[in-house]
């Protein structure tokens, strides 16, 4: 199975790795969270063991609220 990730934008400031492995783990086995600074923005990258899993949480997170602010969640393309 190959993995799969996808990335989370519009992250408020206090938002932590941690926060997002449980925010995002209940789609299915994260294998990987990085939050980073891309300017001024915070942007989390987060990976799953399959393609299903990262589907499902695109799908169901895609414009939620979290911490008052309405994530965007996007599939990324992983080449290894």
């Amino acid at each position: 199975m190959a993995e799969s990730a996808l990335q989370i934008t519009h992250l408020p400031d206090s938002v932590t790795e941690v926060q997002l492995r449980t925010l995002f783990e209940v789609f299915g086995d994260t294998v990987g969270v990085e939050l980073k600074k891309v300017g001024r923005y915070n942007v989390g990258v987060i990976r799953y063991r399959s393609s299903s899993e990262c589907e499902q949480a695109v799908d169901n997170m895609d414009g939620s609220e979290f911490l008052g602010i309405v994530l965007r969640v996007r599939r990324l393309n992983i080449n290894r």
